[in-house]
């Protein structure tokens, strides 16, 4: 069993959701903070439970140096969505006090999760919310990243 790669800091927090809260963990990466350049907040919608991708979440925010901000994907699916699109809306008003550049939203995700990613991104284009950049492939997005 891997350990866990240490983080600057790891919180929970509490949204809104359609049918009650939702709660989604926040990653920040070593060296962000007041008086740095902000990363970039990725949107991550991780699965049934956010605590479920926790190491994979850990891995994404120090390889890629991003904010995260992690989301389950809920059931059903007209749920999971209106749900996916308040976790967005948050995060997009919320970049600058999570001590990211709210100029630089990525959203993605893994399997149903992706799906939620992809629709909240093709949705945010049509209704003129902050640019959303989709990331399908995040381990090869953060290797070509990395070099």
């Amino acid at each position: 069993m891997t350990s866990s790669p240490p983080l600057t800091r790891r919180a929970a927090v509490q949204l809104r959701g359609t049918t009650g809260p939702i709660w989604a963990r926040i990653y920040w990466p070593p060296g962000s903070g007041p008086g740095r350049p902000p990363p970039p907040l990725l949107i991550y919608f991780a699965g049934s439970e956010a605590n479920d991708a926790d190491p994979e979440c850990r891995q994404l925010c120090l390889r890629g140096g991003l904010v995260i901000l992690a989301g389950p994907s809920t059931t059903p699916y007209d749920v999971a969505l209106a749900d996916a699109q308040a976790i967005v809306g948050w995060a997009a008003d919320h970049a600058t006090e999570l001590e990211a550049d709210p100029a630089r939203l990525l959203i993605s995700g893994r399997g149903d999760g992706l799906v939620l990613a992809t629709e909240v991104s093709r949705i945010a284009g049509q209704e003129g919310w902050p640019e959303l950049l989709l990331l399908t492939d995040l381990a090869t997005t953060l290797e070509r990243t990395n070099r």
